[in-house]
């Protein structure tokens, strides 16, 4: 399944060095695709902008990702918190059910 994910991941245009925490964000919500891949970038990104100097090579990234689905709103609501952490990155995710096409087996 690693490998799957490392494909998923390149294929969605994640750079190189961050390929490994992609796979981990991935597999720890359960869906392995390019979607959930790209998110983990933007939110990677924004996270670079704003702690540009706090980033060392050796912190990984820990998640809080929420997804609301709302009659009342057009789309659904996404929220993900990116934290630093040193040495193990834990992703935490409330969401709707997952499809069972994107989940791991």
């Amino acid at each position: 399944m690693n490998l799957h994910a490392k494909n998923v991941a390149l294929q969605a245009g994640i750079p190189t060095d961050l390929v490994n925490s992609a796979v981990d964000f991935m597999k720890a919500r359960n869906q392995i695709n390019q979607k959930t891949a790209i998110q983990y970038l933007k939110s990677h990104d924004l996270f670079k902008t704003g702690q540009a100097e706090a980033l060392v090579e050796n912190h990984k990234l820990s998640s809080f990702y929420v997804e609301l689905h709302e009659s009342f709103l057009p789309e659904p609501l996404i929220l993900t918190i990116l934290m630093e952490s040193n040495g193990v990155s834990y992703h935490l995710s409330i969401e709707k059910e997952v499809p069972a096409q994107n989940k791991i087996v």
